[in-house]
Formats: structure tokens, sequence, C-alpha cells
């Protein structure tokens, strides 16, 4: 499984670690321990693969909350035309 540099699924199994991330409130979702949730969130991802890619996840938060990258950049020219 590959584990990309931005994402939280490293810290959320201990591989590194990021001081703005709550990892010890999501892994409390997953078990009362570290290391059964540990266990418990990587077979909920892995579970998780075959769906494929979803596009209501693609983009980032503040991308889709503006509808998305046209969107995203219809915003941007207005801004830059004022």
């Amino acid at each position: 499984m590959i584990w990309y540099s931005f994402c939280g699924h490293g810290v959320l199994l201990g591989k590194r670690e990021c001081d703005f991330q709550d990892d010890e409130f999501i892994l409390s979702q997953f078990s009362d321990t570290i290391k059964q949730a540990r266990r418990n969130y990587l077979s909920y991802v892995k579970a998780g693969q075959d769906q494929g890619r979803k596009p209501e996840l693609v983009g980032g938060g503040l991308i889709r909350s503006l509808g998305g990258w046209d969107s995203a950049k219809q915003i941007l020219k207005k801004g830059m035309d004022r």
C-alpha cells in the first residue's frame, strides 16, 4: 500500500508524526487501544480500495465547497479582474 507524504494515513498508522492531526481522536473511533485501532483502521482503508476513485472526494474540501475546479477558477478570475 502506498502512503503519500501529505496525507494523514502515515500518522494514523504510527509511521510519522504531525502536530496538528488529532490521530488519537480518529483512532478512538476504531478501538479503545491504539494497536487494535490501527489494525481496524488499516482494514477499513483496505476495504475501501475496491471502491476506486470517487469524484466527490477529489480536489480537497475547499475546492469541493466552491463547486469544483471550474468554479474556483472563475472566482479567482473575477477577483483578478477588480
